[in-house]
């Protein structure tokens, strides 16, 4: 063993332990070594602390000592040298602009062409815009190098200053390049990079040539990455197509549906749907291949890559329904897929529903519904929700039986998210007494402030039951939210003039708010024979301060309602109502046929 490796074994170790106090001492003097295995072994310790998840520490202070490893002739120590660089150049500015040259002289190495591209890639992707000026001349000897991995990352690299600064790429003038790159290279993924280029900062281009050329470079085998952007401006250029010459396209990427990329199976289902949205006469020749393909794509992969393809399978279906995946590759299954891809599932399963496999969707729903996980089951129900507000007639009839049939259960978590989505349907003709029986069964007040609104609408339309549940209500009144006390005196207002004088007498020893004290105030006056033995002195609604307004920055009707000014006016438009009215005195007690016709002209 020389004195080299000895050196190099002595610094050796696991990089990813955790730095113990005074190491950045230590590696400031490692990349200071004469020995470049030495420096190089630093330079490893330093990344691999900056990658680690467990590294809390800032190597920003080892700046220019890893700036000085940049003269070692390694490619691996350059390599991970420009690691660093790219991550810290922001801290040290100053520092990279005094390195620019060794960066371009690294652009013009003769002996190895990764160096190349990494001296250009970082250039390029330094996020200073005093750097703008040092890209012109590697750039472009970078384009026109003869190694294909370095015109692919030169042609990248237009495409990072195309997006950072327009100005500068317009001044450079590097569409024709790049366009004669596109159709002349012979490299398959310098092509494709071109061509993603293109596509990205919106480059004009002949469209005849572009096709002729895509279908080269199609045969060409550029890559999976190539082959998604080849189908992508197969998308945009052969949309505007005649059905003869669309057919041909069609029939070579019909081809990539059978790939094993599910990003060029996307790409390539994107194309036909673009090109037969314009020919419709000929989508059956392809709506059994792509639903076999978005069938096998749903149910196949990683979740986090179904989510996607359910997503936009959404998207497809949507324009689309005859591209559908078939609907027993969507089994609902919530104890092996996550809440966000069930979630995404529904959502597809509710979108290509219609009244042929409504019954077979309605099976899947109400056998999963009763599951003990309640945010699988509120999807459920928000599912039948949705199905039921897209239906009408018998098969809204059926949704909503169902929805009755899950509140009967006469678990709380079901009934709570039943209940709110029959209120979200606003559905009056059905018979809820069954429901509010179940309600009364329990002997625990359900918690959700949604569901006892739901449950109080209900009340409303079924009379002789409604009674029970609202003098429950009443009982617990002074327990409940604002909004739900609210809506306790709008039941009790429709339903019992007695048991609406009790919320009253309840809602009065408690300090409510001004919403509550004005809501008892309006609906006294609307019931005309109710003797109230509430006195409204001791019910006076929470009076706020007035805001200081600048009648000078409003406009006239705004400074009138400031200053009081529109109060005859006021008094002229209530003088008319009640002419309306049939001269029906406002101070006084309205009768309730009446309160309609009031609400209608004021707009209430």
């Amino acid at each position: 063993m020389n004195a080299a490796e000895a050196a190099v074994s002595l610094t050796r170790g696991n990089y990813f332990e955790e730095k113990e106090r005074g190491e950045l001492r230590e590696l400031k003097d490692e990349l200071n070594s004469e020995l470049g295995l030495v420096r190089r072994e630093a330079v490893r310790k330093v990344i691999a602390g900056m990658t680690a998840a467990s590294a809390r520490e800032d190597f920003g202070s080892l700046f220019p000592d890893i700036l000085r490893c940049l003269q070692s002739k390694d490619v691996e120590t350059k390599r991970l040298v420009y690691l660093y660089i790219s991550n810290y150049a922001m801290q040290h500015a100053d520092l990279v602009l005094l390195a620019m040259n060794t960066f371009v002289r690294d652009t013009e190495n003769k002996r190895s062409s990764q160096v190349r591209c990494l001296a250009l890639r970082t250039i390029t992707s330094l996020p200073l815009p005093s750097v703008v000026e040092y890209v012109d001349d590697p750039l472009r000897r970078g384009l026109k190098d003869e190694h294909p991995s370095v015109r692919r990352t030169a042609v990248m690299a237009i495409g990072k200053l195309c997006m950072r600064n327009r100005e500068y790429f317009d001044d450079m003038e590097l569409e024709g390049t790049l366009l004669e790159l596109f159709m002349v290279d012979k490299d398959g993924w310098v092509s494709a990079s071109a061509l993603a280029v293109i596509l990205e900062c919106g480059i004009a281009c002949d469209s005849q040539k572009m096709l002729s050329r895509l279908a080269t470079l199609f045969d060409a085998n550029p890559g999976e990455w190539g082959l998604v952007h080849v189908l992508r401006a197969y998308g945009q250029f052969a949309v505007n197509l005649s059905w003869e010459e669309a057919s041909h396209v069609l029939k070579r990427v019909s081809a990539c549906l059978n790939h094993g990329n599910p990003a060029v199976v996307m790409a390539a289902i994107k194309v036909i749907l673009l090109t037969t949205l314009n020919h419709p006469d000929h989508v059956a020749l392809y709506d059994r291949r792509v639903s076999a393909c978005l069938s096998t794509l749903v149910q196949s992969g990683p979740p986090e890559l179904r989510f996607v393809v359910l997503e936009l399978v959404k998207d497809i279906v949507t324009s689309c329904p005859s591209f559908a995946p078939n609907l027993q590759y969507l089994t609902i299954n919530p104890d092996a897929d996550p809440l966000y891809l069930t979630n995404a599932k529904l959502q597809v399963i509710a979108s290509i529903a219609n009244r042929d496999n409504l019954l077979v969707i309605l099976g899947e729903l109400c056998e999963n519904v009763k599951h003990h996980d309640p945010q699988f089951t509120d999807l459920i129900i928000a599912t039948m929700r949705d199905l039921a507000v897209r239906f009408d007639g018998q098969f809204r009839e059926m949704i909503v039986k169902q929805l009755i049939d899950v509140a009967l259960t006469g678990l709380v978590p079901l009934f709570q998210s039943s209940v709110i989505a029959l209120r979200s349907l606003n559905i009056s003709d059905v018979d809820y007494s069954s429901i509010l029986t179940v309600y009364l069964a329990f002997t625990q007040p359900i918690e959700k402030d949604e569901a006892k609104c739901a449950v109080l609408w209900m009340c409303r339309q079924t009379r002789t039951v409604g009674v029970q549940v609202l003098m429950r209500f009443i009982d617990s009144l002074v327990d409940e939210s604002s909004i739900v006390q609210s809506a306790v005196l709008e039941t009790s207002h429709l339903l019992d003039t007695h048991l609406f004088e009790q919320a009253c007498l309840v809602l009065k020893k408690l300090n409510h708010s001004f919403d509550i004290s004005e809501r008892i105030r309006f609906y006294i006056d609307c019931i005309d024979h109710f003797t109230p033995h509430v006195q409204l002195t001791e019910c006076e609604p929470v009076r706020y301060e007035p805001v200081p307004v600048d009648i000078d920055s409003i406009g006239t009707f705004e400074s009138m309602l400031v200053t009081g000014s529109c109060d005859d006016d006021y008094d002229e438009i209530e003088t008319d109502s009640v002419e309306d009215t049939d001269a029906v005195k406002l101070n006084g007690h309205i009768q309730a046929e009446e309160i309609e016709d009031i609400m209608t002209n004021f707009e209430l």
